[in-house]
């Protein structure tokens, strides 16, 4: 039976380098990043979609809802299409999942009640690990990267609130500070996520 991880937490939390360092580690390991965005993407263009607005959380309440409706949809069709073309994976490390985007949709105004119902869509990681990175040490990361819009530092202030508001009653989620050193981070990542057994 395949072992899923989550590495979950704002955009330049530094989530793909954690994914990548586990991956190094683990024998067999596959890391996916779920990107489809094709039903997100449609609705996205359909409904005009402002990405400011979408940064500034003004989004009108059915335009966000149908956009994250999309999304999470999207999303289980990567599982679905993963789990029919690989089968006997021993694990996959999830760089992004479900939960990034009930956080995006709590920063949309969207109920958390509909979003972790919503969340079911998907199948849930063995684990997840939540890396809470403060928005200031991320933003400047995001800045770096040749993006056309980048998440603004506003966005990722409330997104890390998202992000403990959904995650802080959750015992299937283990928050580790994300600016700690990357060998310290990395290895309490593999205690947490119990790696060892999978490599």
């Amino acid at each position: 039976m395949t072992r899923s991880v989550a590495i979950i937490g704002i955009d330049g939390a530094g989530k793909s380098s954690l994914a990548q360092a586990l991956a190094k580690r683990c024998h067999g390991a596959v890391i996916v990043k779920s990107r489809r965005r094709t039903l997100g993407n449609l609705v996205y263009d359909a409904l005009a979609i402002d990405r400011s607005a979408e940064h500034d959380g003004r989004l009108a309440r059915e335009t966000a809802a149908a956009f994250v409706t999309a999304l999470f949809l999207d999303f289980a069709e990567d599982q679905r299409q993963l789990a029919a073309g690989h089968p006997d994976l021993d694990l996959v490390i999830w760089d992004r999942h479900a939960r990034c985007i009930s956080a995006h949709g709590l920063t949309q105004g969207l109920p958390a009640a509909w979003l972790r119902r919503m969340e079911t869509i998907a199948e849930p990681p063995s684990a997840t690990v939540w890396l809470d990175t403060p928005p200031e040490v991320a933003h400047p990361r995001l800045l770096a990267r040749p993006l056309e819009h980048p998440e603004t530092l506003g966005y990722l202030e409330r997104a890390r609130t998202a992000y403990a508001s959904l995650c802080a009653d959750d015992p299937a989620v283990a928050r580790l500070p994300g600016d700690l050193p990357r060998q310290e981070l990395v290895s309490r990542s593999w205690h947490i996520l119990a790696l060892g057994e999978a490599g």
